[in-house]
């Protein structure tokens, strides 16, 4: 009889170990709790040997990991790290006693209109404003052309090697006409790089302009 129930009394003892959580501190301390409530940056819990007793709060950042009855063990993040990633933008104009230069007005058109929205005369804005467009649409223009004028470029090699190396193996023969695609792309090549280059002349009047406006 005795023999049994100190079987029954390590059982139960086994059981209530088992049937509990482990808190582990980061100061490498071990409190057997049971856990109520894990927040973003508190974890509540009893103590396993005060089931009645208070409910105790702690820092989740003196946490380092959660041991639950069930076996799956939690480690937990500070709430720092668990903040959401902010990603800060290019929002302040780079001034001088409210000047902008003209590498500023080679930035992008967000900031442009960045610095037309926090221009302190409203006034001004309006015409500010359809500066800054007016340099976004050169620039998609300049772009554009450029990159026009390269492909053509490529294209107008390309087609004149393989005409070339045609001819030069007696494959084709000049009345075939082989050279027209190459002059066509050439030409091509031609215009855009010209129409770039005017772009740029014009552009950098108009971001010439909206500094000058800006200033005033």
């Amino acid at each position: 009889m005795k023999t049994s129930s100190l079987v029954i009394l390590f059982s139960l003892c086994f059981f209530l170990t088992k049937a509990q959580d482990t808190l582990f501190l980061k100061t490498n301390e071990k409190i057997a709790v049971f856990v109520k409530e894990v927040s973003q940056t508190e974890v509540q819990y009893k103590k396993a040997e005060l089931i009645d007793g208070p409910m105790y709060i702690t820092n989740k950042n003196d946490i380092a990991k959660i041991v639950y009855k069930n076996g799956y063990t939690e480690v937990l993040k500070s709430a720092e790290a668990e903040k959401p990633l902010v990603v800060q933008y290019e929002t302040k104009p780079d001034i001088n006693n409210g000047k902008i230069t003209f590498q500023d007005s080679k930035k992008r058109y967000f900031y442009l209109s960045g610095l037309v929205n926090r221009h302190p005369d409203p006034a001004r804005k309006p015409e500010l404003m359809k500066g800054a467009k007016g340099i976004k649409g050169m620039k998609g223009l300049q772009d554009g052309m450029r990159t026009g004028a390269v492909v053509c470029g490529a294209l107008t090699i390309a087609s004149g090697a393989v005409a070339g190396m045609l001819y030069a193996l007696d494959v084709a023969s000049v009345e075939d006409g082989l050279f027209i695609p190459t002059i066509a792309f050439g030409s091509l090549a031609v215009v855009f790089t010209t129409v770039s280059i005017t772009a740029n002349i014009n552009l950098t009047k108009k971001r010439k302009a909206f500094v000058n406006l800006y200033n005033q």
